[in-house]
């Protein structure tokens, strides 16, 4: 009875499960139908823009996907601004500096003009120091030159008396002949006078005529000398080279002489002349030096020392005194910087002093008075090497802020300065902009969607801005942060 119920139960099974199959055939026939019937009986509209809807759908999702693989790049416009950029360095302040008064020339301390802690004006008479010696070489000098023009004068009225320059040189070889003569004769009472006035028979004014005259008699034979010997070496050296061009081009008439007689006559006052030239500007350095010899301060201030005293002669650049130009009407600063900096540095650069006392900061402005020509080797805080130029400045203390009234109190004092490297209007990027390759500038742009890189001129550069001085205007936009991995030429950037 069993085995019959089981038969029968899964007969039933069977042909329920043909059933829902042919249901569900029966339905999906149905909806292909409603679909297709629907689709043909929707207005022709609906069946255009639906397939344009889904193009555009099929667009967007594709734009998605570019999109998403392109750099998303920041960007920051070129902007026109004032620039300051100021370099800071540790300083002293003082009321002034102690000026060493050099000595320009040498001699005797015939009369000393001033004292110890006496205040004097810059021009004023400190010392007088005896120019016999330099008056003495003037007059020599002098001599020479009168010598020197006497020749030049002679030359040329040997060029028009003599025929040839073989009779001019005789000419001045009797004049070389005579001043040995006057010398022999001029050393004969030399002598003599020395042993006669060692001996007290004749008076020292006659003494130094004799003199005088024995050291004019030698500068005068050495004046012949030289004007021999050198007029015929010339004489000598331009035969040879007019003979040499005879050779390679034979003169006919005679031309090479007469060339000779020219040349030689003009390389002999051009000779003289040189000498007469540098004759006299040995009489002006003279004369200068005599002038030197009333040695005059070369600034304001007091006598602090008075280095000459005990002295009855001093050296050329001997130290002759210190003079203190400090006073409370003038406040002065002073450091040492680094050479990167001292190459912006120059007298008249703006500089301001900063400092702290009793609990309130003091802001002094001023301009810079002097940068020194030369750098020293330093070390850093870190034990490194750096080169260091010493900077002077002057500070206006009526300009503080507060106004400071009390001066004499500041000296000495530290303070942080503060010097103004670049001042200008001009077209700025931020450093994160810009980057370099061999010494030459460069930026990313937007270009088409892609990364270009685009060189630009760099005129200075601040600790976070570059002043952008060509290839760019104001108000274009570069890609900003360009040390990213994924920023090269030619990426996709939007």
């Amino acid at each position: 009875m069993s085995g019959t119920a089981d038969k029968f139960d899964g007969l039933q099974m069977f042909r329920t499960a043909g059933y829902i199959e042919r249901l569900r055939e029966r339905r999906m026939s149905m909806k292909k139908k409603t679909l297709k019937t629907r689709w043909k009986e929707a207005p022709r509209a609906a069946r255009i823009l639906i397939p344009a809807a889904l193009l555009v759908l099929a667009g967007a999702a594709a734009f998605a996907v570019y999109a998403s693989s392109a750099v998303q790049a920041g960007y920051t416009p070129v902007t026109a601004e004032h620039v300051e950029d100021w370099y800071r360095e540790n300083g002293v302040l003082s009321l002034g500096e102690d000026y060493a008064q050099i000595s320009r020339v040498g001699g005797e301390i015939k009369e000393v003009c001033v004292r110890e802690n006496q205040r004097v004006s810059a021009g004023d008479l400190l010392f007088v120091i005896d120019p016999g010696d330099y008056v003495y070489q003037r007059d020599i000098t002098a001599a020479e030159l009168d010598g020197l023009h006497a020749q030049l004068d002679a030359a040329r009225i040997g060029e028009v008396m003599t025929a040839s320059p073989a009779e001019y040189l005789a000419s001045i070889r009797k004049q070389y002949e005579s001043a040995q003569a006057a010398l022999d004769a001029a050393a004969t009472v030399w002598n003599a006078d020395q042993a006669l006035y060692a001996a007290g028979d004749i008076s020292r004014i006659q003494y130094e005529a004799d003199k005088s005259a024995y050291e004019a008699a030698a500068a005068a034979l050495e004046t012949a000398r030289t004007r021999y010997e050198e007029s015929s070496r010339r004489h000598a050296e331009l035969a040879a080279d007019l003979a040499a061009e005879a050779s390679e081009e034979a003169d006919a008439d005679g031309g090479t002489a007469v060339s000779l007689d020219d040349r030689f006559f003009e390389s002999e006052e051009a000779q003289l002349k040189a000498r007469i030239d540098a004759g006299e500007a040995a009489l002006k350095q003279l004369q200068d030096r005599i002038a030197r010899c009333e040695v005059r301060a070369d600034r304001s201030g007091i006598i602090k020392s008075l280095d000459v005293k005990g002295l009855s002669s001093v050296s050329e650049g001997n130290v002759l005194c210190t003079i203190s130009d400090r006073s409370e009407e003038r406040l002065c600063a002073e450091c040492d910087i680094l050479t990167s900096a001292a190459a912006y540095l120059a007298p008249g650069t703006p500089v301001q002093a900063r400092l702290k006392q009793r609990g309130s900061e003091t802001v002094l402005s001023g301009r810079v008075t002097e940068v020194y020509d030369y750098a020293q080797k330093d070390l850093s805080a870190l034990g490194l090497e750096e080169y260091r130029v010493h900077v002077k400045a002057e500070l206006d203390p009526a300009a503080g802020s507060p106004q400071v009234s009390d001066t004499g109190s500041l000296d000495g004092y530290g303070a942080e300065l503060s010097f103004c490297l670049y001042q200008a209007d001009a077209l700025t990027l931020p450093v994160s902009a810009v980057f370099q390759e061999d010494h030459r500038y460069f930026v990313y742009v937007n270009e088409g969607g892609r990364a270009s890189v685009r060189p630009i001129s760099v005129s200075y550069s601040t600790g976070s801005k570059v002043i952008v001085s060509g290839g760019l205007e104001e108000g274009d936009l570069v890609i900003d942060g360009i040390s990213r991995d994924d920023l090269y030429e030619g990426v996709r950037v939007r």
